[in-house]
């Protein structure tokens, strides 16, 4: 089975899509399938093709038009362009089924590739509704479309958590024949080896954006120094926010805080399994990836009440909090700070409940139902 699957965002950005696609691609190959990797070159910053994390990559920039005439003309005659290119490349590496990962600029391209190809389309959401921090899918017309296209062409819509099932019906009714659930998953087998004494370190991952709410760890820092006294604070990941949160840390004197803008999973997971403790503040997530990862290091957390976060973090694993409420939340980052010594994760059950080998037989099986 040749499987063309089509992230919003691929390495060396960090995040539970790069990492789910990763998972995703090398499990499927591992079972004998062929696997093609297309997915956005933002600004063109990346090497339109190369080996990434072990497989084959390629990257467009998947322009969509704006309000403005220029940019309008720009698009349709980049439009012409590339979607020729795009049915040439699918057709020439005979892909039997496609699988969108993440709902973005590229899916408006692959959604038409799919239905001019007459190849199965699979669409996998990962909470783009509900993280949308711009309004974009409200505002935006051509997002609408998108979406409107995604649904419609789409043999299955594919949600990466329960929490997250309700996201697309909230603006437009899909039908229960379409919809499928299947649970993110990690591979254990790639964690570094545990180690006794960890670093007095702490931990943030992911794309630095507003709705991870990075700037709320920050501040919580820099209002309690001396119970953080003694520990560090890392912040690993690139985003949108990078340069308004290095300017946070410098204006707050936190010399204890440091960034790390190019990392890979390999080094992220080193970083998880050393450190004493993983936060993960955002305001809205689909699943919870690098809470996950953490707890699959065995790592406690301090995460948000949102996603499969709370459902994770079981007593002893860390701290859930409702992160609207101030009081709770400082209270319990000082009783997490406090008591990191204390907490004992049983990575052994997060390992079996989330399984990597169950996500990728749901996905194996769902791609032979569905191919023409």
């Amino acid at each position: 089975m040749r499987v063309l699957i089509a992230p919003s965002s691929f390495y060396p950005a960090i995040g539970g899509i790069e990492t789910i696609t990763r998972e995703l691609a090398l499990g499927l190959i591992s079972r004998g399938h062929q696997v093609d990797i297309l997915t956005i070159n933002p600004f063109g910053r990346e090497k339109s093709e190369e080996t990434k994390q072990g497989l084959d990559v390629r990257r467009c920039l998947f322009l969509l038009p704006s309000k403005n005439i220029i940019s309008t003309i720009k698009f349709a005659l980049y439009f012409v362009y590339v979607l020729p290119q795009i049915i040439f490349y699918i057709k020439k590496n005979n892909v039997e089924i496609m699988n969108i990962q993440g709902i973005s600029a590229q899916a408006f391209y692959l959604v038409l590739a799919a239905k001019l190809c007459r190849i199965p389309l699979i669409t996998s959401t990962h909470g783009e509704v509900n993280n949308d921090d711009a309004g974009i899918f409200n505002k935006s017309f051509m997002f609408k479309l998108i979406l409107i296209l995604v649904v419609n062409v789409s043999k299955k819509i594919v949600y990466c958590s329960q929490y997250c099932e309700r996201e697309l019906p909230i603006m437009m009714d899909i039908p229960k024949k379409k919809v499928r659930v299947i649970t993110n998953g990690m591979d254990a087998t790639c964690l570094p080896k545990r180690i006794k004494n960890r670093m007095n370190r702490f931990l943030m991952a992911g794309r630095l954006e507003k709705v991870k709410n990075f700037d709320l760890v920050i501040k919580l820092f820099a209002k309690h120094r001396q119970v953080v006294s003694g520990y560090e604070l890392v912040i690993v990941g690139s985003g949108s926010e990078e340069y308004s949160l290095r300017k946070l840390v410098e204006e707050l004197v936190l010399e204890n805080i440091s960034f790390i803008t190019n990392a890979d999973r390999k080094k992220v997971l080193e970083l998880m399994i050393s450190s004493k403790g993983v936060f993960v503040p955002s305001r809205s997530e689909s699943f919870g990836m690098v809470c996950l990862e953490a707890l699959s290091c065995g790592t406690p957390v301090f995460v948000a009440n949102t996603g499969d976060m709370s459902a994770m973090v079981l007593e002893g694993f860390g701290e859930v909090v409702d992160i609207a409420n101030e009081k709770m939340v400082e209270a319990t980052f000082i009783r997490f700070i406090n008591q990191i010594n204390e907490y004992n994760v049983n990575d052994r059950y997060i390992k079996e409940k989330y399984s990597y080998t169950k996500m990728i037989d749901e996905y194996e099986k769902m791609f032979k139902d569905n191919l023409r």
